[in-house]
């Protein structure tokens, strides 16, 4: 008979409450639902997260590693504008595949007040100055300093033109995935927002046109829908 060590019971109750949350929401967890699926009582998520809040808080900690990942996954090449086009996609496929999972990473409060739950996680936002965090934060600096040594934007600052890209993409994912852009739309609203962004940085037009057809030959834009997703 094998017996549970504390690192295995933290372990496996923050891969129940993922795999939770990423199949139906933040709104699906329950305590006793997750203890139970984990072979735990109920008082091991105080024992070990000081409650449910913090049990979000590692889950949260979880998705940004997976996310930073899925960011930092396309290889850096010899064609930086094409890598950072290839890391953005990357970043929209990951959303629009774990759309519960993205929307834990953003959302300042989390609110559980589904059946079952009466805790408001108020404490589960994991700010990107976290070290899970500026890790994914990390990938796309790094590709936006690549293109900026390589003169192919003029905004000499990379925390800058970071920040825009990453509202821009957010801004094109937050509506991707809650439905309002179609199978339809996907693909041709996300290349003229990157487009957008990439020649008001001071991209050269024609060179933005032909990496984006580039970085969609390395890391196709997945289309999806209510049904399912289609690379």
């Amino acid at each position: 008979m094998s017996i549970s060590t504390p690192v295995d019971v933290r372990a496996d109750l923050i891969r129940v409450a993922y795999a939770r949350v990423r199949a139906d929401g933040v709104n699906s967890l329950q305590a006793r639902r997750i203890t139970k699926e984990a072979g735990v009582s109920t008082t091991a998520v105080y024992t070990h997260f000081d409650g449910m809040a913090g049990l979000l808080l590692a889950v949260a900690a979880q998705a940004f590693a997976d996310f930073s990942a899925a960011i930092d996954a396309p290889e850096l090449t010899a064609d930086p504008l094409a890598d950072l086009l290839a890391s953005g996609i990357a970043y929209r496929n990951l959303a629009a595949c774990e759309p519960f999972a993205y929307e834990l990473l953003f959302n300042r409060y989390v609110s559980a007040r589904g059946p079952g739950m009466r805790t408001e996680f108020t404490t589960a936002f994991l700010p990107l100055d976290d070290p899970v965090g500026d890790t994914a934060w990390s990938h796309i600096r790094r590709r936006v300093e690549a293109v900026i040594e390589a003169g192919i934007i003029t905004e000499p600052n990379a925390d800058v033109a970071t920040t825009q890209l990453w509202c821009g993409l957010h801004g094109f994912v937050c509506l991707d995935i809650a439905g309002h852009l179609g199978p339809d739309y996907q693909v041709p609203v996300f290349q003229g927002l990157a487009f957008s962004l990439l020649v008001g940085l001071g991209a050269d037009r024609s060179d933005v046109a032909s990496a984006i057809g580039r970085a969609v030959e390395r890391v196709p834009l997945a289309v999806w829908t209510a049904g399912g997703h289609d690379a």
